[in-house]
């Protein structure tokens, strides 16, 4: 509003109000101090709670997803691409929802900013050139639909791969109340004799549930079927949550390829948007602890990390749980193991 004669030509503030000129008019106007509650936007608030979510996300996976984009250097580049794909990613989500005329407590998929945990979504785990292995949502289980024979040979062919590359398969689980355990398997694509000597690629891909041959690796913590619907990797009773399969190779410059995968979940669950919102214009962040180590290519063998950081071995093999302080004793008579990216 205006002002009068008394104070035309003043600036400042004044008994609640912002004097100011009007670069137009040339008069002085008084505009109204108006301090919010909470100086926190909605829009802001919802970004942070994103990253966290996404932040959560790769801390509980960091084992695997630190190291699994092609091209990018292990730890803080492929961290920040991680982020930044995954934070897009539900940015995009949530404004499609928006769009269809969804509320934001009706937006789920999201972890408080005060809380630890991990929410179940479809994150990218994985980035690069090689074939993708697309795993599925089956009864309970993860399925890789290409694969229903069991051979190495029928293996490679259904998934377009070759000789000596690497399937690492991930499982996220119910580990307890709001708690989500991460677990994965490395199996190596080159079947070798007891004597060390190549095996036939005729020869049998499971046995018993457990990857055939010494140089192949079936980490312990996974069992494996096939049948006419797929290839499976389950764990018995505990419930899985989210499933996916990185294909790994190693170039001949000593550079690691990968294949770009998404993980396959059961359905959305977490937090409504609006709780986190909620919660956020109260309460305060929780710091991440985010271990640093390399395991895609080197799943908890001879790694002190793993039993100091959270990503050692399980029995029966090299296999790694987050959080376990178990380690692995390395590959079985015959086997062979990759360098690091």
């Amino acid at each position: 509003m205006k002002v009068g004669f008394w104070l035309k030509g003043a600036t400042g503030k004044l008994a609640g109000t912002t004097l100011y000129k009007d670069s137009s008019t040339g008069e002085t106007v008084a505009r109204e101090v108006v301090t919010p509650a909470n100086p926190k936007t909605d829009k802001q608030l919802i970004q942070r709670v994103v990253m966290h979510t996404v932040a959560s996300s790769f801390a509980k996976m960091k084992e695997i997803v630190d190291h699994s984009f092609e091209g990018f250097k292990k730890g803080r580049d492929t961290q920040s691409y991680y982020y930044q794909q995954n934070i897009m990613w539900l940015r995009q989500r949530i404004s499609q929802q928006i769009k269809a005329g969804s509320f934001l407590e009706e937006i789920k998929g999201f972890l408080p900013l005060k809380e630890k945990g991990f929410v179940v979504n479809e994150y990218q785990v994985s980035m690069g050139s090689l074939p993708r292995v697309k795993a599925t949502w089956g009864d309970q289980d993860g399925v890789v639909a290409a694969i229903t024979e069991n051979t190495y040979q029928a293996v490679i062919n259904a998934l377009g791969l070759q000789r000596g590359d690497q399937l690492t398969f991930l499982v996220l689980y119910e580990q307890g109340y709001n708690n989500m355990g991460f677990r994965y398997a490395r199996v190596i694509l080159d079947p070798t004799n007891t004597d060390g000597t190549s095996a036939a690629l005729s020869s049998a891909f499971l046995t018993d549930g457990a990857i055939n041959l010494p140089s192949v690796r079936n980490e312990g913590s996974l069992t494996f079927s096939i049948d006419a619907t797929g290839l499976h990797f389950n764990m018995g009773e505990t419930p899985i949550y989210g499933v996916a399969v990185i294909v790994s190779r190693e170039a001949d410059s000593g550079k690691w390829l990968r294949s770009t995968e998404y993980l396959a979940v059961e359905g959305v669950e977490g937090i409504d948007l609006q709780t986190c919102i909620d919660a956020a214009k109260a309460g305060t962040t929780t710091a991440i602890s985010m271990p640093n180590a390399v395991y895609l290519n080197n799943a908890g063998v001879n790694s002190t990390a793993a039993s100091t950081e959270g990503g050692g071995g399980l029995p029966g093999g090299g296999g790694s749980e987050s959080g376990s302080s178990q380690q692995g004793g390395g590959l079985p008579s015959g086997g062979s193991e990759p360098s690091e990216p």
